[in-house]
């Protein structure tokens, strides 16, 4: 039983990285920069034209919610989606749909 665990929570994981690599495909960066932990949120805030406080509030569990809901619209996409994004669980969603950047959303 604990290895069909394993392997759902695998397949999550897989599922939530290849959709932040799509996705920041479709932001105009590498791939491969929206898997590595950190970083990808540095470069996420510069291509939302924030500065370096946003990256440092993504970086704090609850408060990385307010910048994924910009994320979110600037993929069209609803507050909500957002927060999803903020947890991991819409990434997939946002890379493997039709959904397409927008340009960043004024504050």
């Amino acid at each position: 039983m604990g290895y069909i665990i394993l392997i759902i929570e695998l397949a999550v994981v897989g599922a939530i990285l290849a959709g932040m690599w799509k996705s920041f495909e479709k932001l105009g960066r590498q791939g491969w920069e929206g898997i590595v932990p950190v970083y990808n949120m540095y470069i996420l805030m510069q291509v939302m034209g924030k500065d370096i406080k946003w990256f440092v509030f993504c970086l704090i569990p609850f408060v990385n919610i307010i910048p994924m809901m910009d994320v979110a619209r600037a993929f069209g996409k609803d507050t909500l989606f957002g927060v999803g994004l903020a947890f991991g669980v819409c990434w997939p969603v946002l890379g493997f749909t039709e959904a397409r950047y927008t340009g960043a959303v004024a504050a």
